[in-house]
């Protein structure tokens, strides 16, 4: 668990069949071409969204939804000259659909948002209903963990647990961040967030990934249990907004020499300003979305709002609801910078610790 503030934020991390997807909503969602790209910009050759593609192609197989769920989920966006047709991981779109899924690409068409083109292509913006998969692995946060128990990582950290440095390396595993793929050059985050500014700025690039759930949600829990219970006894909708290239940057360390002791994780979400601007600017847009049709037919505008009181007609106000109901995605990743030693990485594009044969799946 990680403390914000006042708050403290359960990280679960899919230790039941099914792995992670178990706690992330089955969702096969593809980061953008941009992101991907910028891993070459910042040095490390040989990753970028071209090499990476045959990749994407080759880890699952594409399902075909059936005629009735095409239309009422409008996947005539799919690619399937893209899609993956022999990959060990099966991606579908679920045969059951309700009113919610099938209003909501169409409600970002009368926004005039809509979808761009398939999302594996990597260049999509737009409203649509995501595909399912179930992915078994889960990494960013054992293996900085491991690094450390090895001897791998800041001196002063594995001194305090008593363990001998093998290689002391700073700035390795203090680049956790969550929906974004820039986590590559810790020595450099002037070059990190001028990437990311460049991304933004681009009118072809989205700032958020916004969602919609036909379920309570109470993000001022800490708790899945919690977050996801039914306290209230009427039937709700919950929207989310999750930052898509987020500029605040956390760590992951051990806290002792045992491998059973869990390590601590220090997100530091909204650590960095720019971060509750975009978002709190994005949550001012819900009211929007809420109240275009078809879902607004859907939806009682009469209703009750949780939480009690929530007010998104000022920008400071959209901010102070914000900061107490932020809580993890599970798309934890960056914490085994790809780097050389020198920059404070993990000793080139082996996603390694700076030693001979290693290697750590971050």
């Amino acid at each position: 668990m990680t403390k914000f503030s006042t708050q403290f934020h359960n990280h679960s991390r899919g230790k039941v069949v099914g792995g992670s997807s178990a706690i992330n909503a089955l969702a096969l969602i593809y980061p953008p071409k941009s992101s991907i790209d910028a891993w070459k910009h910042l040095g490390d050759e040989g990753w970028d969204w071209d090499a990476m593609a045959p990749y994407h192609r080759k880890f699952h197989t594409f399902n075909r939804p059936s005629k009735e769920t095409a239309e009422a989920l409008g996947t005539g966006y799919i690619d399937e000259d893209i899609q993956g047709r022999s990959g060990p991981i099966q991606s579908s779109f679920p045969e059951f659909q309700e009113p919610l899924g099938k209003a909501w690409p169409q409600t970002f068409k009368n926004l005039n948002l809509p979808l761009t083109s398939d999302p594996l292509s990597g260049q999509a913006t737009g409203g649509f209903g995501y595909l399912s998969t179930i992915d078994t692995r889960t990494w960013a946060i054992q293996s900085p963990q491991l690094l450390e128990l090895s001897g791998i990582g800041s001196s002063r950290i594995l001194r305090s647990a008593g363990i001998e440095v093998f290689v002391d390396n700073l700035k390795l595993l203090d680049q956790y961040v969550q929906h974004t793929a820039l986590a590559t050059d810790p020595l450099s985050l002037f070059t990190q967030y001028a990437i990311l500014r460049s991304i933004l700025e681009s009118s072809s690039e989205a700032s958020v990934i916004i969602g919609m759930g036909a379920s309570q949600m109470h993000f001022d829990q800490a708790l899945q249990k919690d977050i996801y219970a039914i306290t209230e006894p009427e039937n709700y909708v919950s929207f989310l907004v999750a930052l898509a290239q987020p500029f605040s940057r956390g760590s992951v360390h051990i806290t002792s020499a045992s491998i059973s002791d869990p390590p601590k994780i220090d997100p530091r979400y909204l650590s960095h300003p720019l971060d509750i601007e975009i978002l709190a600017r994005h949550m001012q847009s819900i009211p929007k979305i809420a109240g275009m049709e078809p879902l607004a037919s859907l939806i009682n505008s009469g209703g009750r709002r949780l939480p009690e009181g929530i007010d998104l007609r000022s920008l400071s106000s959209a901010k102070d609801h914000c900061r107490p109901n932020i809580i993890t995605n599970n798309h934890s990743c960056g914490t085994c910078a790809m780097k050389t030693l020198e920059k404070g990485g993990g000793g080139g594009s082996t996603a390694g610790s700076g030693c001979t044969g290693s290697r750590a799946c971050g």
